[in-house]
């Protein structure tokens, strides 16, 4: 057997010889987080969802709050498929006790195993959303989302 770093391997493919392989924080470029600070429910849009963060304000009331229709969120997934999966934090600025409760846009459901108030953000707090795709044929997107 060679030594290592003899310049020989045992059987690895050349390919991948000059792989790097980096150790650290994941840096990644974004847009500025959406913002939202209505009195009464929102609807998030594509872009929103993708650009990883929403902060929202309820502004005095308890909010329903409704991610993309899943046509849009597949149109907006560049060469989308099954299996996608995109993830976004939702924070819920209220300085009082409003809550914002995340819902399905049409062609979305909430994983089955998972009630509404799993998807309720008490004032002050945040929750990571995932949104995974189920169907990205045109005219049938689809989508489940977890809390």
């Amino acid at each position: 057997m060679p030594a290592l770093g003899s310049g020989q391997t045992t059987g690895a493919s050349t390919e991948h010889q000059r792989e790097v392989v980096k150790f650290g924080p994941i840096i990644q470029n974004t847009p500025a987080p959406a913002s939202y600070s209505t009195a009464g429910n929102q609807t998030y849009t594509p872009a929103d969802v993708l650009g990883t963060v929403i902060v929202r304000n309820p502004n005095g009331g308890n909010r329903v709050d409704v991610l993309p229709t899943a046509a849009l969120m597949v149109a907006a997934i560049p060469q989308c498929k099954v299996g996608d999966a995109v993830d976004c934090l939702i924070i819920n600025g209220a300085a009082a006790t409003n809550t914002v409760q995340i819902t399905a846009g049409t062609g979305g459901a909430l994983d089955p195993n998972q009630t509404a108030g799993s998807a309720t953000i008490a004032a002050a707090s945040s929750r990571y959303i995932s949104i995974r795709i189920t169907n990205a044929t045109k005219g049938s997107e689809a989508y489940v989302f977890y809390c």
